[in-house]
């Protein structure tokens, strides 16, 4: 995987492709090359022996090492694998001065052993495919919410990884703080201030500034906007009446799939609210 297509980390201290298992595939590719290696600076090792000769490598077969060191630089350095790196920096410097083929067979062997050692320290959680390209796709997929809705970064992210992960209730809760900052700019759009109120008496009171603005609003503007809030303000009523309440109060839980088909009814209702200008502005807060 190209350091090109890594997605941005969404302001988490981890990275995305820490949590999903390209690390331990890439980890795995790196101790297999220092398996063969290994195997062939033994063989080259004992045949020296043999010959009751000292063989040195030459300089190609250090610039192999060195590449192969970068390579495990690359993708121990950000793994906490604090002996592969110790191991790392030890081979690289003994490769400044001249090398038998023992040395180097040592060398790969002993650098084998820390990468084996490290890697029993640390997890990996299996993503299904189907469940990990949610997560994959996730920067390309949710962008027109996000530019929308700048606040609402990290818990779609979250959503989508819980989902991902197996945890469908955590990732409908995640949901239901991203439709937060949809009902908050709805409800600045009609004149009404949210406060700490919950979901019920601001949607009422949403509703309620709708009907005054159609007994006032010009004909035309009955026609292009005030269908739209309408619609809005009850499908609010549908989340709060259909998730938002079983959610937060403990009274249900959501499996995988049941947590993608939330995902994928507030995806596209906050897209609907972007195309119609229903967005925050950029320092997060509700657009004028």
């Amino acid at each position: 995987m190209n350091a090109s297509a890594k997605p941005e980390n969404h302001g988490r201290p981890w990275s995305l492709w820490d949590m999903i298992n390209f690390k331990f595939t890439e980890a795995y590719a790196a101790l297999e090359m220092v398996n063969v290696k290994a195997r062939e600076s033994l063989e080259r090792s004992l045949q020296s022996r043999r010959n009751v000769k000292v063989e040195w490598i030459d300089q190609t077969t250090k610039d192999e090492a060195k590449r192969i060191l970068a390579g495990c630089f690359s993708v121990f350095g950000d793994m906490d694998a604090q002996g592969v790196m110790n191991r790392l920096f030890r081979f690289n410097k003994a490769l400044e001065r001249p090398m038998s083929w023992e040395d180097l067979a040592s060398e790969y062997k002993v650098l084998r052993e820390a990468i084996h050692d490290d890697l029993k320290r640390h997890h990996f959680f299996h993503y299904i495919p189907r469940f990990s390209a949610l997560v994959v796709e996730f920067d390309e997929k949710w962008k027109p919410v996000i530019e929308g809705f700048p606040s609402t970064k990290d818990d779609a992210f979250a959503a989508i990884d819980c989902i991902a992960l197996g945890y469908g209730t955590a990732g409908v809760f995640h949901l239901m703080r991203v439709l937060e900052r949809g009902i908050a700019v709805l409800a600045s759009e009609v004149g009404v201030d949210c406060g700490q109120d919950s979901w019920g008496p601001i949607i009422g009171d949403i509703e309620a500034a709708i009907l005054k603005i159609d007994k006032t609003a010009k004909k035309e503007e009955k026609h292009r906007r005030l269908p739209f809030l309408s619609k809005a303000a009850s499908e609010f009523r549908f989340f709060k009446d259909a998730w938002r309440n079983y959610v937060s109060h403990a009274k249900s839980a959501y499996d995988q799939d049941q947590a993608f088909g939330v995902s994928t009814h507030v995806f596209e209702f906050m897209s609907v609210l972007c195309a119609n200008g229903l967005t925050e502005a950029r320092d997060g807060e509700p657009a004028a």
